[in-house]
């Protein structure tokens, strides 16, 4: 009774937990046998119907989670296109703290402010996440062949750097759209609105892309190999769901983090040639000092110091850290439920 439940595939339970790895097999007898090799096949089977249905959960989960976290989305973009320091004590800026943000926009701009540039960051959370994804795995095999078998983690981390990189390009035209929405005052404004924006973007360039894979690349790469690695240890001291949103969420802060800098440039390279409809703001970065990636990076730091690569980084780690949570946890349990009935 004990050989033939081993010969039965792992990825038809329906927990997150008891689900096999999608690169290995389930265990077979040492004698093969008519019903270990049709278990093979059946898993076989299970492992491309697992690569193909990655796309869907995460799609479905950034679809709807992104939408409750876009306000914190709305505030990190404001406060990394802030050239005047974040402060009360500071120089004066337009935006000067958490509480005295959310307040200003609601008193000039009104609720709907929270949720401008909406409808492009769900096409950027959607597309993303599918490209990402479904790149991870298909990158799986060849790469662990090309590192004959070396740790699970360089292959993570490798796979998440090619998926980081065709996931940024699939995007980044409407990661640039959001920007500009999102940067927007409503005293001068550019678009008038999503229609205008993007037939005046696809005439004119769309910029940061450098910043946007230096950035993307090892985040991915990171935010993928430290989910795998933080996995197995939270796993044996709780439940595979709290194991599974646990890692995501630690893995989210941590690959935002190490790669924060880039994500300010980007911005700031976003709305290079946009500063007419950021003067109500405050002071605008010229375009000259954002053209490439050093020059953006020296103008930072000579008129706001360490803390200006910083800007935003609050909001950006927790939107980051839930959303990556979440995004792992649904996915998980998603394909566990779909395996489940198709088998």
């Amino acid at each position: 009774a004990s050989q033939s439940a081993a010969t039965q595939p792992a990825a038809a339970q329906p927990t997150v937990s008891q689900q096999q790895p999608a690169n290995q097999q389930p265990p077979i007898s040492s004698q093969p046998t008519a019903a270990s090799q049709s278990a093979a096949s059946q898993w076989a089977e299970v492992v491309e119907l697992q690569t193909r249905c990655r796309p869907t959960p995460a799609s479905s989960v950034a679809l709807r989670f992104r939408a409750l976290l876009q306000p914190l989305d709305v505030i990190k973009i404001r406060w990394q296109l802030q050239l005047e320091s974040i402060s009360r004590r500071g120089d004066g800026g337009t935006y000067q703290s958490l509480p005295q943000t959310v307040g200003r926009i609601l008193r000039e701009e009104g609720a709907r402010a929270l949720w401008k540039g909406h409808v492009p960051c769900q096409v950027v959370s959607v597309l993303f996440n599918s490209v990402q994804f479904y790149t991870f795995e298909r990158s799986g095999p060849p790469v662990r062949e090309l590192l004959g078998g070396g740790s699970d983690f360089g292959a993570d981390f490798v796979c998440g750097g090619i998926s980081g990189v065709a996931a940024a390009l699939s995007c980044h035209p409407f990661d640039t759209l959001r920007t500009r929405l999102i940067g927007q005052s409503e005293k001068n404004r550019v678009y008038s609105g999503l229609v205008h924006a993007v037939t005046h973007m696809w005439r004119s360039e769309v910029r940061g892309l450098n910043s946007n894979l230096c950035m993307t690349m090892p985040q991915a790469a990171s935010r993928f190999a430290f989910y795998k690695l933080l996995f197995g240890p939270l796993a044996d001291r709780s439940s595979a769901s709290a194991a599974a949103a646990g890692s995501g969420f630690l893995s989210g802060v941590l690959s935002k983090a190490l790669v924060y800098p880039f994500d300010v440039m980007k911005k700031r390279q976003q709305v290079r040639g946009f500063e007419a409809a950021r003067r109500a703001f405050g002071r605008v970065q010229d375009s000259g000092s954002s053209r490439t990636i050093a020059a953006c990076a020296s103008f930072i730091w000579r008129n706001e110091g360490l803390r200006g690569f910083y800007k935003g980084l609050g909001p950006s780690m927790l939107k980051a850290g839930l959303f990556t949570s979440t995004t792992f946890y649904f996915f998980e349990l998603y394909r566990s439920l779909i395996l489940s009935a198709l088998y």
